[in-house]
C-alpha cells in the first residue's frame, strides 16, 4: 500500500476502511504507511480511532522496532 492509499481509505467512509487503517498503523511493514495512517487517524478519524490510538502508544516500544 502506498501513503496515497493509506489517504484514500482515511477519507472512505465505513467500519472496514476504519479497520484497515488500524491495521496499517499497527502492522504495515513500512514506517512511512504506518506514520501516515497514525496521522489521519488523529486527523479525520479522531473518535473512532481514540482506544486504538492510546492502545498503540501503551504497547510502543514493547513491539515496534522502530519505537525510537
Amino acid at each position: 500500500m502506498s501513503t496515497e492509499a493509506v489517504t484514500a481509505v482515511a477519507l472512505h467512509a465505513g467500519d472496514g476502511a476504519r479497520q484497515l487503517l488500524v491495521d496499517t498503523a499497527r502492522s504495515d511493514a513500512n514506517e512511512e504507511n504506518r506514520e501516515s495512517a497514525i496521522f489521519w487517524m488523529a486527523q479525520v478519524r479522531i473518535g473512532e480511532t481514540a482506544a486504538d490510538r492510546a492502545e498503540m502508544l501503551v504497547r510502543q516500544g514493547k513491539d515496534d522496532p522502530d519505537a525510537d
